[in-house]
């Protein structure tokens, strides 16, 4: 395959590749331009019609867990499909907090893709995630310190970027520090060409706000260039495509559920808070059983939602049993087991409760409630608060619409399930009118 030296601000059709779905989300949907949503394709990379027919496409991958060679070997195959197609500037989502194959991921698109350096730019700074030095702080203080770090089924004990890159690419990886982001476009330009010169393939980038981001993102001009970040480089690189539309919809809200797979201590505080400001039935599933006899928690836990007199909304989550001893690992296929237990038990609530909203955190969860429901993408329209996305998508299992919130565990403040509901399902106005329902 020839080497992609193209420029990409001339380039019209994006693809976004992501290793898990939450992911793919959060930043698809900084390229929503007016009336033009952005597609993830769901699995389907042989389907090549759907894909020529988008001017921005996204591939979850769902990579995250795999072996560093399978995660390998599916982005390259995934990249070199979607070149055949036509797609020649590339972005490649990685997480922010530095979970998943991140060094093999970045040289699968590299080598598939023939692209002859990288910026590595993982910073989010609407969600105070910040790269000063090389290392990731997360509201100022380095990643490895955090509850991120202490991921019950991913951990992180590096906050370096350059000490995951250097195993793949070694001697070839450097950093560009905020002093030489703010020096300005055209001498980060000759920064980098220096380092090209000296046989540099990776660079990290520090960021500390969306307009060190911005700066970066004008490199985008640079021959044989690839993107490789969060949410907050997708944003600052579709700088001038996004036009909001708003969430204007009002759910009511007995048609909305949570499903909360993520086991991080934010997640939790966030489904604390939900419970305590808003009239919520919670839904808590036995891990034990789910895992032992999943046919019988499911009829346990359907038996017990018929017994309530409902008119609000559900809150479906495990009971933190799963999140170990002395904060230690858990298990990654029992983490699977769970994520597709929840993503089955998901589906039958959905078609029992006429759920018309599913708001899903945790990116493993995420794609296992896409799964069950069965659709070939989801369109994605705006984000409800920074880092959160919006969509919907056609249920071939239901054989309806479902709308569609996904958040990454890791992500948003105390409140932010809270502010979701009152932004898709206002009290006033499911108290009140009705005329305005859009179903």
């Amino acid at each position: 395959m020839p080497f992609a030296y193209v420029f990409l601000a001339m380039s019209r059709k994006w693809a976004i590749i992501a290793d898990d779905f939450t992911g793919a989300g959060d930043s698809a949907v900084q390229f929503v331009s007016c009336g033009k949503p952005v597609f993830l394709l769901i699995d389907r990379y042989s389907d090549g019609i759907t894909f020529q027919k988008h001017e921005t496409v996204v591939i979850n991958t769902d990579t995250r867990f795999l072996d560093g060679k399978d995660a390998y070997r599916k982005v390259a195959s995934a990249t070199r499909m979607l070149y055949e197609l036509g797609y020649r500037a590339f972005f490649k989502k990685i997480d922010s907090t530095l979970r998943g194959n991140i060094a093999e991921e970045i040289a699968a698109v590299m080598d598939a893709g023939g692209f002859r350096f990288v910026i590595v730019a993982p910073a989010a700074p609407r969600n105070r995630r910040t790269v000063i030095n090389g290392v990731c702080l997360i509201d100022g203080v380095p990643l490895t310190d955090t509850s991120i770090g202490r991921d019950p089924f991913n951990p992180v004990n590096i906050g370096r970027i350059s000490e995951f890159l250097q195993i793949r690419f070694p001697g070839a990886v450097e950093e560009l520090f905020l002093s030489d982001i703010r020096s300005g476009s055209s001498l980060l330009r000759s920064k980098i060409e220096d380092g090209l010169a000296r046989g540099i393939r990776v660079f990290i980038a520090d960021a500390e706000t969306m307009e060190d981001l911005k700066i970066i993102s004008n490199m985008q001009t640079m021959p044989g260039i690839l993107f490789a970040g969060s949410s907050g480089l997708a944003e600052a690189i579709a700088d001038g495509k996004k036009c909001s539309t708003a969430v204007r919809h009002d759910f009511p809200r007995k048609a909305v559920l949570f499903v909360i797979g993520s086991l991080t201590e934010k997640t939790i505080r966030q489904c604390n808070r939900l419970l305590e400001v808003e009239t919520v039935e919670e839904l808590v599933v036995d891990t034990s059983r789910a895992l032992n006899d999943p046919s019988d928690e499911i009829t346990r836990i359907m038996e017990h939602l018929n017994s309530l007199q409902r008119n609000c909304p559900l809150l479906l989550r495990t009971d933190h049993i799963l999140r170990g001893r002395n904060g230690s690992a858990i298990d990654k296929n029992v983490g699977l087991q769970i994520s597709q237990f929840m993503g089955s038990l998901a589906r039958v609530i959905a078609q029992e409760c006429s759920i018309k909203l599913i708001i899903a955190s945790g990116g493993d969860t995420a794609a296992r409630i896409i799964e069950t429901l069965d659709t070939d993408c989801i369109r994605f329209v705006d984000e409800i608060i920074p880092g959160i996305p919006y969509g919907y998508f056609k249920s071939n299992a239901l054989g309806r619409k479902i709308y569609y919130v996904s958040k990454s565990g890791g992500f948003g403040d105390e409140d932010a399930m809270v502010e979701c509901l009152r932004i898709v399902s206002p009290l006033m106005k499911t108290l009140g009118r009705s005329k305005n329902e859009i179903f």
